[in-house]
Order: C-alpha cells, then sequence, then structure tokens
C-alpha cells in the first residue's frame, strides 16, 4: 500500500524540531511509546491467564500466526475504541480467525482479572457481523513480571497514571515461533494490511511498518476502508512549521545583526 509522503513532510519537519525538548524534558520517566523490535523473538514461557481463568503459556497459543495486542480491561475509554477498530477490522479480512491467525490481547494492568477478560471478549465477540470462532480471539491477564516482560520484548512501553495508564496503541504481528514480523501502528487498522501481515507471518518474513507520521495527515476512512489525505490536518501542522520557520528566522537574524 502506498502513501504520499510528501505532504506530510512539513509536520515531519516540525515534530523533528520539537523533539530534542521532549526528551531532555522527560529523561527521569520512561516514555510510553513502542521501540521496534522487529526479528527478534519473543520469550515463549512466560505464562498468563485465558479468560477462563485457566494457566496459559505464549508457546501453547503460537501455534499459527498471532496478531498481538495490549489494553487494560478496566479501561473506559481510549482502549474501548482501540478494541472496537480491531474487532472491525478482524470481521472484515480475508484470514479466518482460529485457523489462519489468532488474535490475542493482553492487558497491561496486573489487577485485571479473567473475569474482566471474559467480560471483553464477549463484548467483542458478539459485535462481529460474521461467525467468528471463540478460539480466534484470546484475552490474557497476568501478573506485573509476566507482563512487563512481555512488553519489553516486543518493545511496549506504558505508564501508570493514577487508575489509569499513558500507553500507545499497535498491533504487534507475530509468526508461530514468536518472531516479530511487523508493526501496525495507529488505532485503526485496514483489514488488507492485517491478511499482508499475517501472510508474512506464516512465511516467517519480517514486513515494513507503517510509519506513525502517516497518521499525522491522513486520516481513515471506513466505508473507503483506506487513508485519505486530511487537508484540516496537513494545515495545521503546516501553520505550526511556518510559525516555526519564522521565529527561527527572526532569532538568526537577530543575531547577526548583533555580531
Amino acid at each position: 500500500m502506498k502513501f504520499p509522503i510528501p505532504g506530510c513532510l512539513p509536520a515531519l519537519l516540525f515534530l523533528m524540531l520539537l523533539q530534542p525538548a521532549h526528551a531532555i524534558g522527560n529523561l527521569a520517566e520512561p516514555q510510553a511509546g513502542v521501540e521496534e523490535k522487529t526479528g527478534s523473538v519473543i520469550p515463549l514461557n512466560l505464562s498468563f491467564y485465558d479468560e477462563g481463568g485457566r494457566k496459559a503459556k505464549l508457546n501453547s497459543l503460537l501455534d499459527k500466526p498471532a496478531i498481538l495486542s495490549f489494553a487494560y480491561f478496566n479501561c473506559t475509554n481510549f482502549c474501548n475504541e482501540f478494541l472496537g477498530n480491531l474487532a472491525e477490522s478482524l470481521d472484515s479480512v480475508a484470514s479466518e480467525a482460529g485457523k489462519d491467525y489468532t488474535s490475542i490481547t493482553v492487558s497491561f494492568d496486573e489487577k485485571d482479572t479473567p473475569f474482566d477478560a471474559s467480560k471483553k471478549k464477549n463484548n467483542y465477540i458478539g459485535s462481529f457481523k460474521r461467525p467468528f470462532p471463540r478460539e480466534g480471539w484470546r484475552f490474557l491477564t497476568g501478573d506485573e513480571e509476566n507482563i512487563r516482560a512481555l512488553a519489553s520484548s516486543v518493545g511496549f512501553s506504558f505508564n501508570r497514571d493514577g487508575n489509569a495508564f499513558r500507553h500507545p496503541v499497535a498491533l504487534i504481528i507475530l509468526s508461530p515461533e514468536g518472531r516479530i514480523i511487523r508493526y501496525i501502528n495507529g488505532d485503526r487498522f485496514i483489514p488488507s494490511d492485517i491478511d499482508m501481515a499475517v501472510l508474512e507471518a506464516k512465511e516467517n518474513r519480517t514486513g515494513a511498518t507503517i510509519p506513525k507520521a502517516l497518521f499525522l495527515c491522513y486520516s481513515y476512512d471506513p466505508q473507503k476502508r483506506a487513508y485519505v489525505f486530511s487537508f484540516m490536518k496537513a494545515s495545521g501542522f503546516f501553520i505550526l512549521f511556518a510559525a516555526a520557520s519564522f521565529f527561527i528566522y527572526l532569532t538568526s537574524s537577530n543575531k547577526k545583526k548583533k555580531d
């Protein structure tokens, strides 16, 4: 899938200008985000609990390509939207759940229980328009040690913020051997991207990540099932970029006059 990247260049340059100040100001606390580790293998001996309260090791779940996601099940805001969008995409993919892939959602809140996982699973399995096998989407909970170990192995960083969390949103595609094949960033997903990633995982072949920057200038159109250029987003970033450039120009001009 191709994206007309040049329209986003002003936004990308502006973000590059902001990045150093952001990084310096937050050295004391790890940032919530995704550090991609494509090609790495996750530890398959980690142990969790499934939605039925049964112990489940990762190696027993990865008998086929897996679509790994993270959320916390008592979230009342963005996690629900994220998982709802994922359910909508899985309802439209050509790949068959339980046969071609398994979707695995792990709670990063150690306080979540199998009962919480079961409620979430029932909500989203019940939203599918076509038949969807219950074993095709697993909802896991676990202790902090196993959660952190899995999250760290795929480069997923999150921070507790009171009763809530600061966290990124992304899908991590895994091969049956536990190899990280591809990252799909953002909170909405194109079914064809998921199908391609599942095929790559089946062949144990790593693929390119859909850049996060695209979500700055493009919006997902659910009717067209494609990313479309967002004039409002691009205009806003261009204005910010122009203002930053003008400020830099004034600053450099004043320095030259003083010299």
